[in-house]
């Protein structure tokens, strides 16, 4: 989580940082504060508004290894924390 922090505040910019820690702050069970990240990287790509964007922003993780990884993971903290299929 710290790692996701530091690298969402070393580049502001870049919304799969804030993805990512919305993701984790959902699984952790922190979903206040992944509420409020997500409310953040809307602010940075606010066209990115669903999970289906976001994987559709990723190819990578549409298939191979990282897809299973993906729904389980990054997909299910990105609902708990409120953004729509």
């Amino acid at each position: 989580m710290d790692f996701l922090r530091r690298a969402r505040a070393g580049n502001p910019r870049s919304y799969v940082f804030h993805l990512q820690l919305v993701a984790a702050l959902g699984l952790k069970g922190g979903v206040e504060e992944a509420k409020a990240a997500l409310v953040e990287a809307l602010k940075v790509k606010p066209e990115i508004n669903s999970v289906a964007r976001w994987r559709a922003s990723r190819p990578d993780l549409n298939s191979g290894p990282y897809r299973e990884l993906s729904e389980k993971m990054i997909d299910a903290g990105l609902r708990e924390a409120g953004m729509p299929e």
